[in-house]
Parts: structure tokens; sequence; C-alpha cells
């Protein structure tokens, strides 16, 4: 059977989401999502992509990546493949910790980013976990407080205003304003593990939010 058609170019924008292995709680405990963040920061340094939003919930992950010259299944095959062999060592175990096909929607990036980082950062409130953005796993307060730390934010804080004070008020305000209707965005992409990808669709983002 012919292999499907690799989707990669420099500059794409994915939103990705991760979930545990029949839905299991793999990031419950925040010392667990601490490595994975500290992961997605060791693989941002190797192969400089740019992350633009992050939310790790208890058993799913989203990233908003742009990725440049390594394509994003790389990128991903290492995330997944460094926390999985941690997970396991600590909690001695073996087999996958996450399902072994992660989704991903590729996006226009001047028309979504923004919306999309949006998205992630509500994912909390959505869920009924917290009552306003500021979760201590997302990547929300790399926006308003100043610390982007790996978080590529200047891109998106430009679009509210090139005064960064301005602009992280501006965004805060807009995350508070409640989620946006978001009716499509590009391609949705599946892709497992030997990097494998093809289009199906265009789709609406919402169905990568779980709620």
């Amino acid at each position: 059977m012919a292999r499907k058609q690799r989707m990669h170019y420099s500059g794409a924008l994915y939103h990705v989401m991760a979930r545990g292995n029949n839905g299991e709680y793999v990031l419950k405990k925040p010392e667990d999502k601490k490595k994975y963040i500290e992961t997605i920061k060791k693989y941002k340094e190797r192969y400089k992509f740019l992350i633009y939003a992050y939310c790790i919930m208890d058993n799913h992950v989203h990233l908003l990546i742009e990725v440049n010259e390594t394509p994003l299944s790389k990128i991903m095959q290492g995330i997944q493949l460094v926390y999985t062999q941690d997970y396991n060592r600590k909690y001695k175990r073996t087999g996958h910790v996450f399902q072994q096909r992660y989704k991903a929607i590729v996006c226009n990036k001047d028309g979504y980013l923004l919306h999309l980082t949006k998205y992630i950062h509500r994912n909390p409130v959505e869920a009924n976990i917290t009552k306003d953005a500021n979760y201590e796993w997302s990547s929300y307060s790399k926006y308003i407080r100043g610390k982007a730390d790996f978080v590529d934010t200047s891109f998106v804080l430009n679009i509210l205003s090139h005064n960064k004070v301005k602009a992280r008020a501006e965004y805060k305000k807009y995350i508070e304003e409640g989620a946006d209707d978001i009716e499509e965005c590009e391609y949705e992409v599946e892709e497992a593990q030997t990097g494998n990808i093809h289009r199906t669709k265009k789709m609406g983002i919402d169905t990568l939010i779980a709620k």
C-alpha cells in the first residue's frame, strides 16, 4: 500500500492536540505537566520552531506551533517519546502513554493566529476547570505579564498594539470577552508517529477543542 503524502512546508502553522491513551489522565500531576513543558522547551531549542501557545490539561495537550525546516512529525515524535519514556520510568509501566495518532489543523497565520491562542488559553475555562484563563499550565501568563520565556508572544501582541503594555492589556481584555466562533480553518491533518500525514477536509477548529 502506498504511503500517504507528507505535508510540510516552512512556516506552516499547526494547532496540535495530543490525548492520553484511552483518555487516561497522563498529565494530571503538576510535576508531569512541568515535565511536558520542559520537553517542549528542549525540542524548541533543538529544532527552532515557534510556539505561540500551549495548554497542558490532565489528559490532553494543545500546542500552537509554526514549523521551520523540521517537519511537525519529527518535532512531535521527539516530544512524545521523551515524555513517554520518562512517564513509564517514573510510574514503572510500559506501553503507550498517548494515543498513537495526534491531531493537527493547518491554519492561516494571518487569519487565525490570534483566535487560536484564545481557544487554547480558554480551554480550562470552557472545561469548567478555572473561572478565568489564569491557568498555571498554559502560556496565557506569558502574554499578560511580559515574561515570554520560550513562548513567541510578539507577533500576536503586535496584532493588537505595538505598545507592549497596551497590547498585554488588550490581549487580557480579548481573552476575557469569551470564546470566538471560527467557522473553518484550513485542513485537518492526521499524523501517525511514522510521520505519514494526509489532508482530509476543511473543518471547524472546534473539533479539536476537548471540553
